[in-house]
């Protein structure tokens, strides 16, 4: 499996300060990615990932996988995105780290939170930090538009206001 994953995941882009250890990170992400997560399970020493996880979580475990391939959570500018915090806590609990602290790095944009998080490998202890942006709570994904007209529901509400609607 090791000539697959020379094969398949990339090396570090140029000038990447890539942390001791953190290709075996990535090696567990590829093994995760080829076998699947029952296999996983079966030859994980803590029995990650747990088979009560329900599929969303597994999904959001897949798609960052996908993108620790790609070095991606390393620095703020490129981080993980998409699997939430639910997501990226399933994540590193399956690759065996605890929260050692975790903070809001910045507001990335008006809806997404850049969050800055140190873990720690419960067995060696040895410490990693990745940022994961994260939607802001209380902020919804918008409605999709009219099919017919177009009109978002920002613009039905900005008409009904105006007194634009019958």
């Amino acid at each position: 499996m090791g000539a697959r994953f020379d094969l398949y995941a990339p090396s570090a882009p140029e000038g990447l300060d890539v942390p001791k250890r953190f290709d075996s990170i990535r090696f567990r992400a590829f093994v995760h990615l080829e076998i699947g997560p029952e296999a996983y399970r079966e030859g994980d020493t803590l029995g990650f990932p747990p088979a009560e996880w329900p599929e969303s979580k597994l999904d959001a475990v897949k798609s960052g996988c996908e993108q620790l391939l790609l070095w991606k959570g390393l620095t703020p500018e490129v981080p993980l995105e998409g699997i939430g915090v639910d997501g990226f806590d399933a994540l590193l609990r399956m690759f065996h780290f605890n929260h050692v602290s975790h903070e809001v790095y910045a507001a990335a944009r008006p809806d997404h939170l850049l969050d800055r998080i140190v873990m720690r490998h419960v067995i060696d202890g040895w410490e990693v930090t990745l940022y994961n942006l994260v939607k802001a709570r209380g902020v919804k994904e918008p409605e999709p538009p009219c099919p017919y007209c177009g009109d978002t529901s920002e613009d039905r509400k900005r008409e009904t206001v105006l007194g634009l609607q019958g």
